[in-house]
């Protein structure tokens, strides 16, 4: 249901005292009435794996937590409002780090946080069109070319309760976050314990408006254009970059 991942990176050198940078990472939690009763059940089990990873395995606390992508079962508002609550339990029970500050969050969004198309849209000839991206370049190409054009629309339209969701969560950092033009891409640099950051996170799944196929999803030179400009110079400016995106490699395009 939620899968659990937690990693630490260690700087040190002769002359210096270690630096450490520790992160959680949780994904596809799928939050939605129809699992809402297994959850209440599992909660406790999650934190108790929570507990013993601070306790028994001293990996803990935790800088960051990333969350790549399906926080929510369908992209609704009502299940953004629900996750908020989730979130705020879970931060609860999270350690403070040394400066008595809780962890910040970054997140990407998945499939399962866009609203897909009704049947109506569906039909349209815009959806249509749009469906052909893999096919017809031309569609990409208008795509990209504007942040204002039908193709667009129908992405924005799709992601509007995850992007509204995003702009009043309360545990992201509170500055310093470039957004980008399609919902959910961002960068964000930080220095956290001596240890410069860079994180770019990407919306890989704006493509899966409806059912895809394995390679059909895609991510595109401009995202990163967008919210991180020259790439090279972005990541020498920091001691560690990371990119957070949702679906597996075998989702995307080979292009």
């Amino acid at each position: 249901m939620l899968d659990v991942e937690i990693r630490s990176v260690i700087m040190d050198n002769i002359f210096t005292m270690p630096k450490k940078l520790s992160w959680l990472h949780l994904s596809d939690f799928h939050y939605s009435e129809k699992i809402a009763s297994t959850w209440e059940l599992s909660r406790g089990l999650f934190f108790n794996d929570i507990n013993r990873l601070l306790e028994k395995e001293k990996v803990g606390p935790w800088d960051i937590v990333f969350f790549t992508g399906d926080l929510v079962g369908h992209g609704k508002k009502e299940e953004f409002d629900k996750l908020n609550d989730e979130l705020t339990i879970l931060w609860d029970n999270l350690p403070p780090k040394s400066d008595g500050k809780k962890p910040i969050l970054l997140c990407v969004p998945g499939n399962h946080d866009l609203k897909r198309p009704d049947e109506k849209m569906k039909k349209s000839a815009i959806y249509k069109a749009f469906k052909r991206w893999n096919e017809d370049p031309d569609v990409s190409e208008i795509f990209w070319e504007s942040d204002d054009n039908d193709y667009r629309g129908l992405v924005n339209d799709a992601f509007a309760n995850y992007d509204d969701w995003l702009k009043s969560c309360r545990f992201l950092p509170p500055d310093g976050i470039v957004r980008g033009s399609i919902p959910g891409d961002f960068s964000y640099s930080t220095e956290i314990n001596g240890i410069k950051l860079g994180v770019i996170g990407l919306n890989s799944a704006f493509l899966h408006l409806d059912d895809v196929e394995l390679g059909e999803l895609a991510l595109h030179g401009r995202q990163i254009l967008r919210v991180a400009g020259d790439i090279d110079k972005f990541c020498a400016k920091h001691d560690i970059n990371i990119l957070l995106t949702n679906p597996s490699p075998r989702s995307m395009a080979s292009q």
